[in-house]
């Protein structure tokens, strides 16, 4: 003969047994999760600045506007001492110009700036002269020569550098008269772009900028 457990019996039976699966929760069992979290301390930035593993790439620095011009630039200076070339410089600059700095010694020096049309001369003979390039600047110093006639003996004061060209503005440079205290050069450029020209002292130089296509 079956003996049956009292219903009220077999009900605390069943609340036991499932209050020592739950591990005493009266609540529904869930699944135990964990969370790692890093050490407290700063985040260690990559040499960009940004941390590891960022996807954002980093905003690029603009060069400053040009500020030139195309038209006729020109400086007087009062009557004085021949100034004598010492020396010519060029290079590349990335804030988007190129230069050419003109350095005397002996004094300060005039100068008449502007875009002339080839065929491109020499003074005083008017022979032509070859340079590269699609657009051209002629610079002319006043007052200036680079070789000292004032002895017995010439002395020719220019250059120490070795000029360089094949720049994105300036492809050619050529020196195309010494004369009667007049110097002249014709800058070659690739395009015609705006320039810009100033003078700097001690000692006293002439640069001028053109402009990056």
């Amino acid at each position: 003969m079956r003996r049956y457990l009292p219903t009220a019996l077999f009900a605390f039976v069943a609340i036991v047994v499932l209050a020592a699966c739950n591990g005493g929760d009266s609540g529904p069992a869930t699944p135990t999760t964990f969370e790692i979290r890093p050490p407290p301390g700063p985040t260690v930035l990559d040499p960009i600045g940004a941390p590891p593993g960022a996807t954002d790439v980093p905003a690029t620095s603009t060069p400053p506007a040009f500020d030139g011009t195309r038209g006729l630039a020109e400086l007087q200076v009062p009557d004085s001492e021949v100034a004598y070339l010492s020396d010519v410089r060029t290079g590349r600059h990335d804030e988007g110009f190129d230069r050419v700095t003109f350095e005397f010694e002996g004094g300060a020096t005039g100068y008449r700036i502007e875009y002339v049309d080839p065929p491109i001369t020499e003074d005083p003979s008017d022979l032509p002269v070859e340079i590269d390039g699609n657009a051209f600047l002629r610079v002319v110093f006043f007052s200036a020569s680079a070789v000292d006639l004032s002895t017995d003996t010439p002395r020719v004061t220019c250059c120490v550098s070795v000029i360089m060209t094949g720049f994105p503005s300036l492809v050619d440079l050529k020196a195309t008269g010494d004369f009667e205290a007049t110097l002249s050069y014709v800058l070659g450029l690739s395009e015609e772009v705006d320039f810009r020209v100033g003078t700097l002292q001690n000692p006293y130089r002439i640069y001028i900028d053109v402009a990056h296509p």
